[in-house]
């Protein structure tokens, strides 16, 4: 099968490699769509680390047919559980689908900008007939904004996010994710900050109430105006997003931390007399039994009439290097890119 390797810094080859051999329990998936996220990017500045990187240049929102190994799931479309690649499926917190903390983990997901992965059962999550593939792939990235706010303190203890003010630092498909989120949780009022336009009018579909601008000087003063009781960091990067959701966010408010936190060291002091509370949620898991990414699934699925412009670019595998070029330009216009291994592609 062919499979694109990180040879140097922002440069990507096709290999061909063998196809791998499903094990008993597992399945061989087909990849019909991989998205290209931030950690993605991140990676492919940095070129490989300790000179080698296994194939699928570590691709992880995957979507695909399951077509040998598990006979009852043949045929059927398929999201990968990215963190249960590999896990035992059995420890407490695979029993619990919270897989990144599983306590017998022997493998890792080599990424999956390739043809074919197998996976074990309980790495699968079937798409719903009526979602369309494209919309399929950002039910990771969806799952990961369903996680932060239903794992959060203000549901833990409320149940939803009811009568509650949520403000989203960040319009990238995490922070879209998050606006899906805090509508299906309940909040009575959603405000997103947006860098760029085509993000504020995805930020709109997905059900913000107010868009306002990341560069504009009264940005700030109005998040502090607005008191929210629960404000969402999506950006990462320097810091700046999480310092600034720690100076907006209300009075025993909570700041949680999706984008995830910088090397350097953030000052607190603005939050200390306020009794903010901070939560850093970690990938998906299940929540009362309901899987985020299954939930994600069904979101998305209802929610196709709003959603449906957000991954208007994909490339095909011998394109990877383009995709990945395309990605890294947040102007382009682009939500998500996908790399699309059939070439059965549209270009925006």
């Amino acid at each position: 099968m062919r499979a694109a390797v990180l040879v140097a810094p922002e440069s990507l080859e096709l290999v061909d490699t063998p196809r791998p051999v499903p094990a008993a329990g597992q399945a061989l998936v087909q990849v019909e769509a991989c998205g290209i996220c931030g950690s993605d990017l991140a990676a492919w500045r940095a070129g490989p680390q300790g000179g080698h990187q296994r194939p699928g240049a570590g691709g992880h929102e995957i979507v695909g047919t399951v077509v040998d190994g598990l006979p009852d799931l043949e045929g059927r479309r398929v999201v990968v559980d990215p963190t249960a690649v590999g896990t035992c499926g059995r420890c407490a917190p695979c029993l619990e689908r919270a897989h990144w903390f599983c306590e017998s983990r022997t493998d890792a997901l080599p990424g999956a900008f390739l043809e074919f992965l197998a996976v074990p059962r309980h790495a699968l999550h079937v798409v719903p007939e009526t979602l369309a593939l494209d919309l399929a792939v950002l039910s990771e990235p969806v799952a990961c904004g369903l996680h932060a706010l239903r794992s959060s303190w203000t549901v833990a203890v409320r149940g939803s996010l009811e009568g509650a003010h949520v403000v989203v630092i960040g319009a990238g498909m995490l922070g879209l994710g998050a606006v899906l989120a805090a509508g299906e949780l309940g909040a009575a009022q959603v405000t997103v900050v947006a860098k760029h336009p085509h993000q504020a009018r995805a930020a709109r579909a997905a059900g913000a109430h107010d868009v306002l601008d990341a560069a504009e000087a009264a940005t700030e003063h109005a998040l502090r105006a607005l008191r929210p009781s629960v404000v969402v960091e999506a950006v990462g990067g320097n810091g700046a997003a999480l310092a600034l959701g720690l100076r907006t966010v209300g009075r025993r408010g909570e700041l949680v931390v999706l984008g995830g936190a910088p090397g350097n060291a953030v000052a607190l002091s603005r939050a200390t007399q306020r009794e903010i509370r901070l939560c850093f949620p970690v990938a998906y898991a299940a929540t009362s039994g309901a899987a985020d990414l299954d939930l994600a699934l069904d979101v998305l699925d209802r929610r196709q009439g709003d959603v449906g412009g957000w991954t208007a670019h994909a490339f095909s595998l011998e394109e990877v290097g383009a995709a990945f070029e395309q990605a890294a330009d947040k102007s382009s216009g682009a939500v998500r890119v996908l790399v699309v291994p059939d070439g059965q592609v549209r270009h925006a």
